[in-house]
């Protein structure tokens, strides 16, 4: 069987998520997690993240590997009304600075716009300083800070009707 690579570049990958990325990703959210002084949720908001690597209905996960160690995720799930929420998306601090977070989200966003929907978003934590600098200039839209506990801001990107 095939693995499903988005995104082939000289140092990394970006394919599909198989059982065999979990706990590597797993400890690699929970290390960034403990980095930023957060609590892990895997009962409630992290429960996506216990899961990783399975195949669900309606779920898109992408996994980042360099030299055959997965470093990075995102998860892609649909939402109903056109929507399709962006979580886990998390790079270890080892492997940034070389393209691999831009080329990340933007394989993110193009496998969310090929799921048909009309909009993509996320929630984040104001500080995650380097997220929220690669969405708001790759083009994301800042909405309206969401009540806690969890994260508080909203961004967004709005596919348009074709």
């Amino acid at each position: 069987m095939s693995e499903t690579v988005y995104l082939r570049r000289d140092n990394f990958i970006i394919r599909k998520a198989t059982i065999d990325d979990a706990v590597a990703i797993r400890k690699m959210v929970f290390k960034t997690f403990v980095e930023y002084g957060i609590a892990a949720d895997p009962d409630d908001d992290d429960r996506d993240i216990m899961c990783f690597g399975v195949p669900k209905e309606n779920v898109v996960e992408l996994v980042t590997v360099f030299d055959g160690i997965p470093v990075g995720s995102a998860i892609l799930t649909a939402c109903g009304e056109g929507r399709v929420k962006l979580t886990k998306f998390y790079l270890d601090k080892n492997y940034r600075r070389f393209g691999a977070g831009v080329a990340m989200l933007n394989t993110a966003v193009a496998a969310a716009k090929s799921m048909g929907v009309k909009e993509v978003f996320l929630k984040t934590r104001a500080l995650y300083k380097e997220a929220v600098q690669l969405y708001e200039s790759t083009g994301w839209v800042r909405g309206e800070d969401q009540p806690g506990p969890g994260p508080e801001r909203l961004y967004s990107i709005k596919f348009s009707e074709q």
